[in-house]
């Protein structure tokens, strides 16, 4: 039986929209994110996505502060899950993007790790296997994610065919925007590509 993801980036944080690493750094929204996380809730409580079976969010608190109205606007209760966590950008935390000699890393981000931190390999695996478990708990059902950026991104690669060096340059993932992926006999694919709502 196919589950289907309904994979949702974060709302707008004020690292997001200074183009800063944050991984496990935390962060609430902006305003523009918070009315952004109520669109979100709206656009999938009101059925055009069919029943949601269950919520998932990152422990962090942005993916809290989105996955939250979500789940109320549902009627369903979010429960977190550590394996959808941000990528860990280690010594790179806090830091401007543009502002970070990249090097290997930007070369290859699936298998080099930011300094400290977590390679791309890393993330997919976790989060392709809680993928796997959420398809077990809930077989032909519909779930929704709120997740981050490096975690979309590898997995609309992975979904989609694309190479998986290439995610960062190649998907965008804008925030507040969702994605719907499904899982089934013939592994993760590609339903559609991020959209905001």
């Amino acid at each position: 039986m196919t589950l289907e993801l309904l994979l949702v980036r974060h709302a707008e944080t004020p690292c997001a929209r200074r183009r800063v690493f944050c991984g496990d750094c935390d962060t609430p929204l902006t305003d523009g994110g918070t009315e952004a996380a109520g669109r979100l809730a709206a656009a999938l409580g009101d059925g055009r996505f069919g029943a949601v079976d269950a919520v998932v969010s990152s422990p962090a608190v942005r993916g809290a502060l989105t996955s939250g109205p979500i789940a109320d606007r549902l009627g369903l209760k979010a429960r977190t899950d550590p394996r959808w966590a941000e990528l860990r950008f280690g010594d790179w935390e806090g830091l401007v993007t543009a502002s970070v000699e990249q090097g290997a890393w930007a070369d290859d981000p699936v298998t080099v790790a930011p300094p400290g931190g977590e390679p791309g390999a890393a993330v997919l695996a976790r989060t392709v296997a809680a993928v796997r478990d959420l398809a077990d708990a809930h077989p032909g059902g519909r779930v929704v994610v709120v997740s981050h950026a490096h975690v979309i991104r590898l997995l609309l690669a992975h979904a989609g065919d694309l190479p998986l060096r290439a995610y960062r340059a190649g998907v965008t993932v804008p925030p507040g925007s969702l994605s719907v992926l499904r899982y089934g006999e013939r592994g993760l694919r590609l339903a559609t590509g991020p959209n905001t709502v």
